[in-house]
């Protein structure tokens, strides 16, 4: 995780209970450029939320903010699990998705990116054991945009 001295190299982002507007802000203010959904399923009980909604929204509050987020859905790298033992399982799937990793990689060194998926507190999330994935292969640091608020 990143120490509050230094800017991250990327970041994470639950939206657990943010208005799609309180997001967009939240990314925005925090200069980021991609969003970046690891949802194994980007679909959602709240309609804004769901990957066609997403795709929609953030055009056009990048066009009404003049502060373009680009938005990409990376199902693969989601959690498929729901059973006690879903760390442990993901940690093995995840291991072997390295063309995926190294997509996200990409983006990540290519504008600033937020790791995007539902719960509030990363550590109840995958996100967050993506995250350290990612600052172990590659060297990159993350920090929670919502941890701090």
């Amino acid at each position: 995780m990143q120490s509050h001295l230094a800017s991250p190299d990327f970041y994470t982002v639950g939206y657990e209970q943010l208005s799609l507007t309180e997001l967009f802000t939240l990314l925005r203010d925090a200069n980021v450029r991609c969003l970046i959904d690891v949802r194994a399923r980007p679909w959602s009980r709240v309609a804004d939320y769901n990957i066609e909604a997403l795709e929609e929204k953030f055009t056009e509050y990048g066009q009404n903010a003049g502060s373009a987020i680009k938005y990409v859905s990376m199902p693969s790298l989601g959690n498929p699990y729901r059973d006690p033992s879903w760390k442990e399982e993901y940690l093995k799937m995840i291991s072997g998705k390295t063309v995926e990793l190294e997509k996200l990689h990409a983006i990540i060194a290519g504008c600033m990116t937020a790791l995007m998926c539902y719960e509030r507190d990363p550590r109840d999330c995958h996100r967050w054991m993506l995250a350290g994935i990612i600052k172990k292969r590659y060297g990159l640091d993350y920090s929670d945009l919502r941890e701090n608020r």
